[in-house]
């Protein structure tokens, strides 16, 4: 929880103070072709405000994926709660949803394709609910595979189209990118 970098690795604009979280998966196999899993998950975290008055963001996952032979559907559901972050508008609340769905086929034992759907919600109490629809089609291949040591290439192409930007009523964005990157697992 000391962290003093965030995701994007550029420093925390608040100081964290705790994090912990807590997980589920429950696997299921139903035949030698299809298998099923459920997954659940729940974070915390506690930062400071500039005034060291605190906030916290809640963060709830519910995860299902479906195998049939080299077919995976999956149905991702979340949700963000941060509470009395200072902001332009006060001590608001904002809650952000989201609900994914993701296609995955794996052509050969290296090569995958998938496809993933997302419908977005960022809602400022008091403010524009903001919504976004992404969509992305992608592609990856195994380099190399020894144990549990992966190395893969991929390429993915993404559309977002945005309403209400920033929370500001009327406003529209639409985003497309190219991604080209290097995934490593061990």
């Amino acid at each position: 929880g000391a962290s003093k970098r965030g995701d994007t690795n550029l420093d925390l604009a608040n100081r964290r103070k705790n994090v912990w979280g807590a997980g589920a998966i429950f696997k299921h196999k139903i035949d030698e072709d299809q298998n099923l899993t459920v997954a659940t998950g729940l974070s915390r975290e506690i930062s400071a405000n500039s005034d060291e008055s605190s906030f916290s963001q809640t963060a709830y996952a519910l995860d299902f994926a479906y195998n049939y032979k080299k077919t995976t559907f999956g149905l991702d559901l979340e949700r963000q709660v941060t509470k009395n972050q200072k902001n332009t508008s006060g001590n608001a609340k904002r809650t952000r949803n989201e609900v994914r769905t993701v296609i995955s086929q794996a052509l050969n034992d290296n090569w995958n394709v998938y496809t993933m759907y997302a419908y977005k919600t960022n809602h400022l109490v008091n403010a524009t609910k903001e919504k976004s629809n992404q969509f992305m089609l992608g592609t990856e291949y195994y380099l190399l595979k020894q144990g549990s040591f992966k190395i893969k290439p991929f390429v993915e192409w993404q559309a977002i189209h945005t309403k209400n930007v920033g929370n500001t009523a009327g406003t529209k964005r639409r985003d497309f990118n190219t991604v080209v990157g290097l995934r490593a697992y061990w």
